[in-house]
């Protein structure tokens, strides 16, 4: 399943679920009649050690161009980038508030995707989607790192 999904606005918060710790969190960009086999698919990640995707809480080694050259049924079905767990997740699914406090309750990435065609030229980028990370547990349990 993917985390973040473009053609429905859904981007999970519940990662433990998913086990991100085995292959990624899944960013599924939805197919478009413009595509093409051969044309190149971007996705721009940057995940930050707060909940609004603020630029002050850039964790730097967790941004990230991930690159996929379109095949002619990915370009009429859609792709799924495998966003890798360590940094991308982990770092910003760490993240909790300093005893005492409140805030940041999780951490977050800002994600988006841009078409590259085969023959050259852009066409453009997709909106920016927020993407809420938390591996921290309530109640003081581990936070979900691993199957154990």
């Amino acid at each position: 399943d993917a985390a973040c999904d473009w053609s429905s606005d859904v981007c999970s918060s519940d990662l433990c679920a998913l086990r991100p710790w085995v292959n990624g969190v899944g960013v599924y960009i939805p197919a478009d009649n413009r595509w093409d086999d051969g044309d190149e698919v971007v996705l721009h990640w940057a995940s930050y050690a707060n909940p609004s995707g603020n630029p002050g809480g850039i964790i730097p080694e967790a941004v990230q161009m991930f690159s996929h050259t379109l095949t002619a049924e990915e370009a009429r079905d859609g792709y799924e980038f495998r966003v890798p767990f360590d940094p991308y997740i982990l770092l910003p699914g760490l993240v909790k508030p300093p005893a005492g406090e409140l805030n940041p309750r999780h951490g977050s990435a800002v994600a988006r995707y841009q078409i590259i065609k085969a023959g050259g030229g852009g066409m453009g980028y997709s909106p920016f989607r927020l993407v809420f990370i938390k591996l921290i547990r309530p109640g003081g349990a581990p936070p979900c790192l691993s199957d154990d």
